[in-house]
């Protein structure tokens, strides 16, 4: 399935769709019923209910809320990113 495709101590929902050739790498964690399309990269993130992460898309050190949609080959890095909102996270 795809748990497999996890790269070190990450979460997976088990009703989480990732394709073979995504990476969720760094402790990042995916919500149920999200979407993560081909060669998409979630490290250090936190990909919550529902939310779609496209094609080729990097997220990095950022927060996706439930329902919200990353476009295909988007770099998000150090955000909060919802269906109405992307904010800088300032650590």
């Amino acid at each position: 399935g795809s748990r497999d495709y996890v790269d070190g101590p990450s979460l997976l929902s088990p009703l989480a769709e990732v394709d073979t050739t995504a990476q969720v790498i760094g402790g990042s964690a995916i919500g149920a019923e999200c979407t993560v399309a081909a060669n998409a990269r979630i490290d250090h993130s936190i990909v919550m209910q529902g939310a779609v992460i496209g094609e080729g898309a990097r997220v990095t050190r950022s927060f996706i809320a439930p329902g919200a949609q990353i476009a295909a080959g988007a770099e998000i890095i150090d955000r909060y990113v919802s269906r109405s909102e992307n904010v800088e996270i300032i650590f």
